[in-house]
């Protein structure tokens, strides 16, 4: 993967996806929870984003990363929260 990833919604950018030297980097905009965010080990600031920083041999924990842009897309369309939680519902019954 060259350059970085981005995930829109309603024309907003809410996530990033990135490389690294071997490291995959993964912004996300945290209102609420950046400063909790930012005392985990693989967390940077940059900005008014968060930056997650995971190696080849790091595992990321799917659930907290899933939170963290989770509220990410939420802070940026607050009106498309209701679509992501019926996708979220339904994953969740299959």
């Amino acid at each position: 993967m060259w350059g970085e990833s981005i995930i829109k919604a309603s024309g907003k950018i809410f996530v990033s996806f990135r490389w690294v030297e071997g490291t995959l980097c993964v912004s996300v905009k945290l209102p609420r929870s950046s400063k909790m965010a930012l005392t985990l080990p693989f967390t940077a600031p940059r900005g008014r984003w968060v930056i997650a920083h995971f190696t080849a041999r790091q595992n990321p924990e799917v659930k907290l990363l899933r939170g963290l842009i989770e509220e990410s897309f939420r802070a940026v369309a607050p009106k498309e929260a209701g679509l992501l939680n019926l996708i979220a519902m339904t994953e969740r019954r299959s």
